[in-house]
């Protein structure tokens, strides 16, 4: 077996002289942008889509006065919540996205229960019954409208 070790004199380091100068440097022409023509793939599903990121968007059975906010007013009340937060005992702090995914299964569930309140006012139900209905119905609300919020 052979074995390589380096050099015992170091390469000669160029001197100030040698290196290149503004002045003296060769000008090459700065590197253009490379366009591609033709179709574009269609990122509209796809989640990392920044196109729509600032324009607010109504979920379905969503009032227009819950729209998404912006990143920015999100950030400005996640600060007030933490130093709200802060003040408040022992409540445990809830990430954006469990906060998120937590309206997610609201906006399902309230969907449903209008969907039975409906059928119940379809189908005649007794005035108790209905009213019961409804006040699930307003208590998921009110439950979105607090998470929202805390958004």
């Amino acid at each position: 077996e052979t074995f390589h070790t380096a050099t015992s004199s170091p390469p000669a380091f160029p001197s100030e002289s040698d290196l290149p100068t503004p002045s003296t440097e060769a000008t090459d022409p700065p590197p253009l942008p490379q366009f591609r023509l033709g179709p574009v793939p269609d990122d509209s599903d796809d989640m990392s889509s920044t196109e729509d990121y600032h324009k607010p968007r109504i979920v379905e059975g969503q009032s227009s006065s819950s729209m998404e906010r912006s990143p920015e007013e999100r950030h400005q009340r996640a600060k007030y919540r933490r130093r709200i937060a802060a003040d408040s005992k022992g409540r445990r702090q809830v990430t954006e996205a469990e906060a998120l995914r937590a309206m997610q299964r609201l906006c399902s569930r309230i969907a449903a229960q209008k969907m039975l309140v409906i059928s119940s006012l379809e189908n005649d139900c007794s005035k108790e019954e209905l009213n019961r209905q409804i006040a699930v119905l307003q208590e998921l609300q009110k439950k979105y409208v607090r998470l929202e919020m805390a958004l």
